[in-house]
């Protein structure tokens, strides 16, 4: 029994694969990932490039930034998930409590960030490695620097916005 002219066509395509074998587990991967096609998905955090980049930094009492995983244990990332979080839940609490319409936090004033940012700072400070501060700091601050696009060739770059400041207390020897 030969095998049929479609078989045979399709197994001369299936030689000529340069990689067979991920193209086998693509395959296998969607058909049987029901709840996630890997590696086939659309992650919607992904399918759109924001014109606009916000960044959160720390520094100490002169402006000199600070390494942020190595004095708090986190992230210029995670801090901006904590900050906006933050700030979001402000926003959704005052819009409760007004009856208005919730605002973005991209609307919010510079009250409402520097309240967040003294209690995202305070959270910052509470994890703080005392140890890994550099000698000498007698506060630390929490920035926002945000970058934006003015046309595929211009980075605009704003001064960084102070969210708070935090002094620190003088360690006993």
């Amino acid at each position: 029994m030969s095998a049929s002219p479609r078989f045979q066509k399709a197994l001369r395509l299936w030689r000529r694969l340069p990689f067979q074998h991920m193209v086998a587990i693509v395959v296998i991967l969607y058909i049987f990932g029901k709840k996630q096609p890997f590696p086939l998905s659309n992650f919607p955090m992904y399918s759109g490039i924001s014109e606009e980049a916000d960044v959160y930094f720390a520094t100490d009492q002169a402006d000199h930034p600070l390494a942020m995983d190595r004095v708090f244990d986190t992230g210029s990332s995670n801090t901006k998930k904590l900050f906006k979080t933050k700030l979001s839940n402000l926003l959704a609490e005052t819009a409760a409590k007004t009856g208005e319409p919730r605002r973005d936090t991209r609307d919010a004033t510079d009250a409402e960030r520097a309240a967040v940012g003294k209690d995202t700072l305070d959270t910052l400070v509470r994890s703080m490695k005392t140890r890994n501060l550099p000698a000498g700091t007698t506060a630390v601050r929490l920035y926002s620097r945000t970058f934006s696009l003015a046309d595929s060739d211009t980075i605009q770059d704003q001064a960084p916005e102070l969210l708070a400041e935090h002094p620190l207390t003088p360690s006993a020897p």
